[in-house]
């Protein structure tokens, strides 16, 4: 899994305002807090946490438990555990999957929800400044 910034973000990052950075993060954690909680249930928010620390994982402590269980699957075959062992479960709708493809599903829905955030607020700005053509 990636960051999911957009390429136009990653190359001029450097030239980013802390506040236009802090816009970013902002938009990516909604998306990624948004697609987990309707994919996963946290059943205990302490498990998951010592399972990070112990774990080595790297996680923001200040983001909310969605965001950690994002950076779990972020770094899944360092636990290769079943899910229950981690505090959290599938939702009902995705509990026949195995783990590696709801953890790609995640990902994807991830990507397909940046993308349309991008079709359709980012790329309008560009298109009516000009920075992107139009299409027809």
């Amino acid at each position: 899994m990636g960051c999911y910034r957009f390429h136009h973000e990653i190359i001029n990052w450097n030239h980013y305002t802390e506040q236009q950075k802090a816009s970013i993060w902002s938009r990516l954690i909604a998306i990624i807090t948004q697609v987990i909680s309707e994919t996963v249930i946290i059943c205990d928010t302490q498990r998951l946490h010592k399972l990070l620390q112990d774990h080595n994982i790297r996680f923001q402590e200040h983001l909310p438990p969605e965001h950690w269980v994002y950076s779990t699957f972020n770094q899944y075959s360092k636990i290769n555990r079943p899910l229950a062992e981690l505090g959290i479960t599938k939702h009902y709708d995705y509990i026949d999957l195995e783990e590696s493809m709801f953890i790609d599903l995640i990902q994807k829905e991830i990507l397909t929800r940046s993308q349309a955030q991008y079709d359709h607020k980012i790329k309008k700005a560009y298109q009516h400044i000009g920075f992107v053509k139009s299409e027809v």
